[in-house]
């Protein structure tokens, strides 16, 4: 289980510190001061860290906690059955369907990213975002060049990464969210940010 305390009543756990980074940037659009992100490190290391939640420094503060775990390829049933195993070992209440919390103390809820329904991930989500916001032609010829060359199809996360290198010189995906190079006014964002802001 990762080792960290609890600062605030609202908590969200995610999978990596790319999720964290971008998530700090989604805290400052918004301006939700209130709320910690917590990078986990990776699917198998968030199940443990919300089964040893009653035993991390500080959670009896929490009133709100939010579980963002990337799709992949999963099945939503699997996910859903799996995340609820670990709140009912941790004495947490179970989710009845991703996006929404619970009524327990604290509330729980899941967002299945990219959109609680479809497979991909958090740079899956983003990645149509910035495509139905902007042109990227570039930048598809640019992944399709690198896929013919290296034989391989590109994922959204060496997209989301070339895009934001492209416009700020270095990975930061929270800059790349405060400068508005990651579109948050798509309606593709309207339910995690809803979740968010009721946090």
């Amino acid at each position: 289980m990762t080792q960290f305390s609890i600062q605030t009543e609202s908590i969200v756990l995610c999978e990596g510190e790319d999720d964290r980074r971008f998530l700090e940037g989604v805290f400052r659009k918004l301006k939700k001061g209130n709320i910690d992100a917590v990078a986990v490190g990776g699917k198998s290391k968030l199940l443990s860290t919300i089964q040893g939640f009653r035993a991390i420094k500080g959670q009896e503060k929490v009133k709100k906690l939010l579980i963002l775990r990337d799709c992949d390829n999963d099945p939503m049933e699997e996910i859903i059955s799996e995340i609820n195993d670990v709140l009912d070992v941790a004495g947490l209440e179970k989710i009845t369907k991703p996006g929404v919390f619970t009524t327990g103390k604290p509330q729980v809820a899941l967002y299945v990213l990219p959109d609680n329904q479809n497979r991909g991930c958090l740079d899956t989500l983003c990645m149509n975002a910035i495509r139905k916001a902007r042109n990227t032609t570039c930048l598809d010829e640019y992944l399709e060049c690198i896929q013919n060359e290296v034989d391989e199809e590109m994922s959204d996360k060496s997209a989301l990464a070339i895009w934001v290198v492209t416009h700020l010189n270095m990975k930061d995906y929270t800059k790349a969210v405060t400068a508005n190079h990651i579109p948050l006014k798509s309606k593709l964002f309207t339910p995690l940010l809803d979740i968010i802001k009721s946090m």
